[in-house]
């Protein structure tokens, strides 16, 4: 049986994680003197202790209530929230280890005091304070800054997705701000994981639109854009009950797509972030901006089509012919798309 995309994704990144954390605990016990053949085994055994908890804890907070709840509190809150859950998980780790490798009671203990415990809450406070960061900033984003890979602008192929709510206008006034911030913060959250699963990232949020960007590759293969705009959409769906409750409103999408080359670096002084430029990010918005005026719930250009080279089974294609779109000298051939099922895909 072939496991969907977000579970084969998790146990990818679950062997990464279990050979990554036993490499870390070998190295460990390595810095604290000769290894012998028990401290190896000792450092696998503490290393996968450590990292798989750890990793499984985000995987769950990703997904379950309550993670949504710590993701949602205040930034310092939740470093500290999860920086005492690490704590535990190493220190955890640490001791069934030394148990498990025949270490004596009174030599095991000593690991919750003095530099052992001060070493373990540092890196379960930097461990914490980076994934924090990263939810913040983006998983990519964050790399990119740390590894200075747009400090010098580059151009770069790349899929954009825009997804713009029907009616925000009088969804707004009928609210009123706050009551409509709210709702955009649900559907931000709602949207999430179909995003993650299909490795998309979001570039920013503008009003009522939510930007999301692949490199071109992966944004094609397997038609992971694609399947990421239904996705998305799904996940919506699935709480139309919880929105007319809580708002009034069952949020429906005007979705647009389209690829092409960008220039992507960084920006700014006082306020420094991570820009795309180029005529890709303006004709997207243009084709969102028609599938609004047309009343179409997902509109893609022909040229990302092309480029797809195979489809989900479920997505029924309706070429709508060449579109003039506002700030194009030349018409733009475009196609509508919906998915067959009643269901959409999770």
């Amino acid at each position: 049986m072939s496991l969907s995309p977000k579970a084969a994704g998790v146990v990818r990144g679950l062997v990464i994680v279990l050979l990554a954390g036993m490499a870390a605990g070998v190295l460990y016990v390595a810095l604290s003197g000769p290894l012998e053949p028990a401290d190896v085994a000792r450092g696998v055994i503490a290393g996968a202790l450590i990292f798989v908890p750890i990793y499984l804890f985000d995987v769950a907070a990703a997904n379950a209530g309550w993670g949504k709840r710590l993701r949602q509190r205040p930034f310092l809150v939740a470093i500290g929230l999860r920086t005492l859950v690490y704590l535990v998980f190493i220190v955890v780790g640490l001791l069934v280890a030394a148990f498990a490798t025949g270490v004596p009671l009174s030599d095991a203990t000593g690991i919750l005091g003095g530099t052992h415990i001060a070493f373990a809450f540092l890196v379960a406070f930097v461990f914490s304070t980076i994934r924090q960061l990263s939810r913040m900033l983006g998983p990519s984003v964050l790399t990119s800054f740390v590894t200075g890979r747009y400090h010098r602008p580059r151009l770069e192929e790349r899929v954009f997705l825009f997804m713009d709510l029907v009616d925000s206008t009088t969804t707004a006034e009928r609210l009123g701000p706050l009551r409509f911030h709210a709702l955009l913060d649900r559907i931000a959250f709602d949207v999430a994981d179909a995003i993650a699963t299909y490795h998309g990232e979001i570039h920013r949020y503008v009003g009522d639109e939510i930007i999301v960007t692949w490199m071109a590759d992966k944004g094609l293969r397997d038609a992971a854009c694609i399947r990421a705009a239904f996705s998305m959409v799904s996940g919506v769906d699935r709480r139309a009950s919880r929105y007319l409750g809580d708002f009034g409103v069952k949020p429906a999408f005007h979705i647009a797509m389209h690829v092409g080359p960008v220039v992507v670096g960084e920006m700014g002084d006082l306020h420094r972030e991570i820009v795309f430029l180029g005529d890709t990010v303006n004709t997207t918005a243009r084709i969102e901006a028609a599938s609004g005026a047309m009343g179409r719930s997902v509109l893609v250009s022909q040229e990302l089509m092309d480029r797809l080279g195979t489809i989900p089974a479920e997505v029924a294609m309706e070429s709508i012919g060449s579109i003039a779109l506002r700030g194009k000298q030349d018409p733009i051939p475009l196609v509508s798309l919906t998915w067959r099922p009643a269901e959409r895909p999770s």
